[in-house]
């Protein structure tokens, strides 16, 4: 029973690692290409922070299957929509739905980058765990009552639509910091529309 429950606590801290591996990656490969970069603000731009995005593929906006955001962002989305009373939207908002996004789903995580709207088509990002986990326990004989330790280590791959990973810049064995640094991606796709998505940069701008 008890490593049943370190191998459930092992598995929620994988996939949260693997949700920040995700979007640092993200981060990194779209923010290299500055063709697929837009800076907004609900301030100014309101619900058209959106569209600024989705512009970026043209006539292939539908391709954009979801938004990923922060929670602080989404409910500055929802925020907004309420301020301006977009039609029928604030209803909607306040009585249970959703905020409107274009018809698109929204994954909305603490462990996206701040400021920031990721709009990306289906197969933007992919995790593949590449081999089994290993666990080892071991004893812990420094303090004065026994205890036990576990180690764990694996091993998973990331792979960005359009973009391919500068083994020579970034590593064979990047952290989050390397994953989003936008000189360590390059952009493969001859074509911007077909690559994982568009980042919609909401940090403010120093006057």
């Amino acid at each position: 029973e008890f490593s049943m429950l370190v191998g459930q606590d092992m598995a929620d801290a994988a996939m949260d690692y693997y949700i920040q591996a995700a979007f640092a990656a993200l981060n990194g490969a779209i923010g290299s290409n500055a063709n697929m970069v837009t800076t907004a603000a609900f301030a100014t731009d309101h619900k058209k922070v959106l569209t600024k995005g989705m512009r970026k593929f043209g006539d292939r906006f539908n391709r954009i299957a979801m938004f990923g955001m922060s929670s602080a962002v989404y409910f500055d989305l929802v925020d907004d929509a309420i301020d301006q009373k977009i039609y029928e939207e604030a209803g909607v908002v306040i009585y249970g739905g959703v905020p409107g996004t274009m018809g698109k789903p929204v994954l909305v995580s603490d462990t996206i980058p701040e400021e920031s709207i990721y709009g990306l088509q289906a197969g933007a990002v992919s995790i593949t765990e590449s081999q089994a986990p290993g666990i080892r326990s071991y004893n812990i004989d420094t303090q004065e009552n026994l205890a036990l330790g576990y180690r764990a280590e694996g091993v998973f791959n990331v792979d960005i639509l359009g973009y391919s990973w500068d083994e020579t810049a970034g590593g064979v064995n990047p952290n989050l910091a390397a994953l989003a640094a936008v000189a360590n991606w390059d952009k493969y796709a001859t074509s911007d529309k077909a690559t994982a998505g568009v980042l919609i940069d909401l940090s403010p701008v120093t006057p």
